[in-house]
């Protein structure tokens, strides 16, 4: 049975846990940033810092937090999973 848009979390599924999402500030990241937000999940939403990740986050109204972090950096990595 093929599976409808949008249909791949249950609502409440992931109530109460935390869930960090890379590439968070748009494309992919943002829509599974979404999508967990959705199913009930605090969602870290981690970026390279910039306006787009602030609007990203705030989106997600109080679910989301905005994480600056530049994989390539193993510094800004380290600060992010320290906060």
């Amino acid at each position: 049975m093929p599976r409808e848009p949008g249909r791949y979390v249950v609502s409440g599924a992931l109530a109460g846990r935390t869930v960090l999402v890379t590439g968070a500030s748009r494309g992919i990241g943002l829509a599974i940033a979404r999508a967990v937000a959705g199913a009930g999940a605090r969602v870290l939403c981690l970026a390279r810092p910039s306006t787009a990740l602030d609007g990203a986050a705030a989106s997600l109204g109080g679910a989301g937090v905005a994480v600056p972090c530049d994989l390539g950096l193993a510094s800004d990595i380290t600060r992010a999973v320290a906060q």
